[in-house]
């Protein structure tokens, strides 16, 4: 039979961590391939070995008999990561149903630790305990299946929960330097615009995947180049359908069923590219644009440029090149209400 000693278990502990790390999310770039939900069915696993991890370790690493244990909760790796899962926050405390992704909120109460815990549980991923606090207490909820506050669902970390808040820490929105309202991030492939972090704000996610982060969404990936999700004054009104569970993903997994541009006879490439960021006191803007396949000579081109004035309005301008005689269809998908539940119809009106 297999054995292996203290050191060897957790030298082949780290080996699999790190692996799924470096496929999910290029180095020192925000994102998780697979999208939000698949992310937090990861962490549900791993975070509380984490912090647990954290507690015991002085340093950024230790050695282990012989083997250097990591303090993931100091990895620069998974900093990025656990950033782009605040910053991409829907104002509703929900995050976004891109690729195989519910809109469900996450269990953050597990990182509003108290400071005297460890050396390195004042900033959790680079983020105070009080965002994390605040995260988890402004959150709503739309699915049936989560509780006021949510702890989980194919793992219920309610034990974790109460062993690790601390509901001293206080609830304090996101500030100060890399917690802007707009955040960009065009290795990841996501493009937030928003007005501020409360739950009235307007908030804006254009898509714009690389192949490296469309490869990575394996089986979870859409196909969505240049769809977006807009949610302002409380109310998620255009979306991505999100995720109904694995055996009724394909009701929601196709390119018609995003926000996006459509052209006859050409297949819709994969991936996407963001471009062309600005940013002036008044007035913000990007493009995402995206390709399909070539044929009879033509390779078409949809470019999305997306301009958001006083913070209060977007305005949508659709380029679309090569497209020769093509019928070319613009999709937009709107929530008619509902609880966005793995159990929800989908109904389909033109």
């Amino acid at each position: 039979g297999l054995y292996l000693n203290r050191p060897e278990w957790v030298a082949l502990g780290q080996k699999g961590v790190n692996a799924v790390r470096d496929v999910q999310g290029p180095k020192l770039e925000r994102g998780w391939g697979e999208g939000s939900n698949y992310f937090a069915y990861a962490a549900m696993n791993f975070l509380p070995f984490f912090i647990a991890l954290n507690r015991q370790i002085s340093a950024e690493s230790e050695n282990f008999g012989g083997v250097i244990l990591e303090n993931y909760l100091a990895d620069p790796i998974w900093k990025t990561v656990f950033l782009w899962y605040l910053t991409t926050r829907l104002p509703t405390g929900e995050r976004p149903g891109v690729d195989d992704a519910r809109y469900t909120p996450f269990f953050s109460g597990l990182l509003a630790t108290d400071p005297a815990l460890s050396e390195h549980a004042s900033d959790h991923f680079e983020v105070p305990a009080s965002f994390w606090s605040w995260d988890w207490y402004a959150a709503e909820l739309r699915v049936s299946h989560a509780n006021r506050f949510f702890s989980g669902d194919t793992v219920d970390l309610t034990a974790d929960l109460i062993i690790n808040f601390e509901h001293h820490i206080p609830r304090i929105e996101p500030t100060g330097e890399g917690f802007e309202p707009t955040q960009i991030s065009r290795v990841c492939g996501q493009a937030v615009l928003r007005s501020g972090w409360n739950r009235e704000a307007v908030y804006f996610l254009l898509q714009g995947e690389e192949k490296k982060m469309a490869e990575a969404g394996g089986s979870h990936e859409h196909n969505d180049g240049a769809s977006f999700i807009l949610c302002a004054y409380g109310e998620l009104l255009a979306l991505d359908p999100g995720y109904p569970g694995w055996k009724r993903r394909e009701l929601t997994n196709q390119p018609e069923h995003h926000n996006r541009i459509l052209i006859a006879h050409h297949e819709p490439e994969g991936t996407a590219l963001l471009d062309h960021f600005f940013e002036l006191p008044n007035l913000e803007g990007v493009q995402s644009s995206t390709w399909f396949s070539p044929k009879n000579g033509k390779r078409p081109r949809h470019e999305r440029n997306v301009l958001f004035l006083h913070k209060r309005f977007f305005v949508l301008d659709d380029l679309v090149r090569d497209a020769g005689g093509n019928e070319v269809v613009s999709y937009i998908h709107g929530h008619g209400g509902g609880s966005l539940q793995a159990e929800a119809t989908f109904q389909p009106h033109e």
